[in-house]
């Protein structure tokens, strides 16, 4: 069965013609082997550039950048890697995922599955040690609208015990957590009974601002990448970049028509295949659409993120619609918290 680094280089001489150099690849230890999907980025770039999609040409994701800066922190979910189990093949991901990273100079939080590891816990310390954050996913991404409190505690706490000795070794101060599905309780019980139990462990809830269907793109690439279609592949890049800004520009439009100003955004990403291969170029146009990258730390310092909300649902909902679709009725209950 072919790895991911074989059907890369494949794929990056169909879609780059004009790259005929033939890529050796030394697997002689986990840190000698080179990386090329960055090389397949640019091929796609280049075959848009003759078909006239430049991601430059799209009114939609090229702005010019604002007199007032804007500001938002990037997260993955689902750590190490989604919907991909062989470690040569996470270690690939992993490896352009932080590349494309600290070529922006991103700090970004990632959120843990425990179940997901796989003992792979060499791929986590690379992002510690790149400087970014880790919280947990729980230990086997249970849906809160479907199992009992009781149930759903027990898989966060072993989720977050799973990590812990890791974030002890590289000396992070604070103790993250994301609902799996944005779900936090469709009964006003579940909802608050998770909630006290975040507080009373000290697990910092990490809502998200910006909400998307990204997984969806992910999906439709993974089809793809198997086929080895490169024109697919490019065009598939080219909507899933402009869908993720039109979705950063109706969260902006969201906040200010909720709070009246901007807000420290924080984007919902997953560590999967499709990221692997156009979060170089989503980074670019976000960083084009007038936006400074920031820690976890600093998004969360905006007081969006610690203002009550009522909303009790089977929906996963940004912070800023959760603030929205808030049942005032409950709102008392929460006063005191």
């Amino acid at each position: 069965m072919e790895n991911i680094r074989t059907k890369i280089e494949y794929t990056e001489r169909i879609v780059n013609p004009l790259n005929h150099r033939n890529v050796l690849i030394d697997r002689t230890g986990v840190t000698g082997y080179t990386v090329n999907m960055k090389k397949l980025t640019f091929g796609i770039v280049v075959f848009l550039s003759f078909t006239g999609m430049i991601f430059g040409q799209s009114d939609t994701v090229q702005k010019s950048k604002k007199a007032e800066p804007k500001y938002i922190c990037i997260t993955f979910d689902d750590l190490p890697v989604v919907r991909v189990h062989d470690h040569f093949d996470r270690m690939v991901i992993t490896d352009e995922l932080l590349g494309a990273l600290a070529e922006f100079n991103v700090k970004a939080g990632g959120f843990v599955i425990g179940n997901n590891i796989h003992d792979h816990f060499d791929l986590l310390e690379q992002w510690l040690k790149a400087g970014h954050t880790l919280g947990s996913h729980t230990y086997s991404h249970p849906d809160l609208n479907d199992i009992p409190v009781k149930l759903y505690i027990q898989d966060i706490e072993k989720g977050h015990e799973i990590i812990e000795p890791l974030l002890a070794t590289y000396k992070q101060k604070n103790r993250y957590f994301r609902y799996p599905l944005l779900h936090q309780g469709d009964t006003f019980t579940k909802k608050d009974a998770v909630e006290k139990y975040l507080e009373g462990n000290k697990l910092i809830n990490v809502p998200v601002s910006v909400d998307n269907d990204e997984y969806i793109y992910n999906l439709q690439f993974e089809k793809l990448f198997e086929t080895v279609d490169s024109t697919k592949m490019a065009q598939l890049g080219y909507e899933y970049i402009e869908h993720m800004i039109a979705e950063l520009e109706e969260a902006e439009g969201l906040a200010e028509k909720v709070l009246g100003r901007p807000i420290n955004h924080v984007l919902l990403l997953h560590a999967n295949q499709l990221n692997a291969f156009f979060l170089n170029d989503l980074l670019q146009a976000i960083s084009d659409n007038g936006y400074d990258f920031i820690s976890l730390d600093k998004a969360l310092s905006d007081p969006i993120y610690t203002m009550e909300e009522a909303y009790v649902g089977h929906k996963g909902l940004s912070i800023i619609e959760r603030l929205v679709k808030s049942d005032p009725d409950l709102m008392p209950a929460r006063e005191g918290k």
